[in-house]
């Protein structure tokens, strides 16, 4: 019963991971450090060699399942924190009067 809620924990985190990576890529600027990319490449490709593992009814260990919910996490929040953002995003702060921040 256990092992088999790790394993769907393990298959949703590696969900996650797979999905939010792109778009992380997508933000970075071009003048990113290629070891920067290079470790998001990696931990995608982990993900997915996970989930091979996952198929091949391989049950996770408690570490690997903190460490990898940890940085799901950190992915969702991440890309929550941007959808929230998004509309301050369309007009910098530079570009607006004084005037506008009156009655705020």
């Amino acid at each position: 019963m256990i092992e088999n809620l790790m394993i769907i924990a393990a298959v949703l985190e590696s969900i996650v991971i797979l999905v939010l990576a792109e778009p992380v890529l997508n933000r970075m600027s071009p003048c990113a450090p290629f070891a920067v990319r290079l470790s998001v490449h990696a931990i995608a490709m982990g993900s997915a060699i996970r989930l091979f593992h996952l198929a091949a009814c391989h049950t996770p260990s408690w570490s690997s399942l903190l460490q990898v919910g940890g940085f799901s996490a950190l992915l969702l929040c991440h890309q929550i924190g941007n959808l929230w953002c998004a509309d301050r995003r369309k007009e910098p702060r530079h570009n607006r009067r004084a005037s506008d921040d009156v009655g705020r």
